[in-house]
């Protein structure tokens, strides 16, 4: 419910919230900025509908997933988003490069003025990292493109192999396999941002 519902058109959901209404602690409430039984800041459904990304918030490091056709709702300690329609990108494409060590890199450099004590990414600051427009991709990044996103539904297969492995023997390979394609994805972001010698040596210190 809104704050624009009447709650008292709903006496059975009335009655049932009432059981709940003194532990309420939201300062909100308690100023009477909003009704103590309506939502907030209520989410539009559409930012739910698939494909899109979900990341973790509360994490070191860039943790992203996508959500092909699910329609997962998700919320706490996760934040979301999508590519504008009238974006031509490939959703496996965008998800291996954010997920990328150079990426990574970008990213920590970007916020590191804004460092937090407890480990949190910031999903508006990704927006301000440089990204290769696949619709202004000459012949060689267009390959790269492929390439990556091959990799990545490859990745996608290791991952449920993984997931249905039983033995520590049959997770140990998959996991090799997972890894060693995680670096072949790596290697070919860092030919998409077309690294110098000098650029990858500092990379691999980091």
């Amino acid at each position: 419910m809104t704050k624009k519902d009447d709650i008292n058109k709903f006496p059975n959901i009335k009655k049932h919230l009432e059981n709940y209404k003194q532990n309420i602690t939201c300062p909100e409430v308690i100023e009477k900025k909003h009704p103590w039984y309506s939502l907030h800041r209520p989410r539009d459904p559409e930012i739910f509908l698939s494909p899109k990304f979900i990341g973790l918030t509360t994490t070191k490091s860039i943790n992203i997933s996508l959500d092909l056709d699910s329609n997962l709702y998700a919320t706490d300690a996760l934040y979301l988003f999508k590519i504008k329609k009238s974006v031509n990108f490939s959703y496996y494409y965008i998800l291996g490069i954010l997920n990328s060590k150079l990426f990574e890199f970008l990213y920590r450099v970007s916020v590191q003025g804004d460092m937090r004590v407890i480990p949190q990414i910031k999903a508006t600051a990704l927006y301000k990292i440089p990204f290769p427009n696949v619709d202004m991709l000459k012949e060689k990044e267009k390959k790269l493109h492929d390439g990556i996103v091959e990799l990545v539904k490859l990745m996608f297969e290791f991952n449920k192999q993984f997931n249905k492995a039983r033995s520590k023997n049959e997770k140990l390979i998959i996991q090799r396999q997972i890894d060693g394609t995680n670096d072949q994805i790596n290697r070919l972001v860092y030919e998409l941002y077309d690294l110098t010698k000098r650029e990858l040596l500092l990379l691999k210190r980091v």
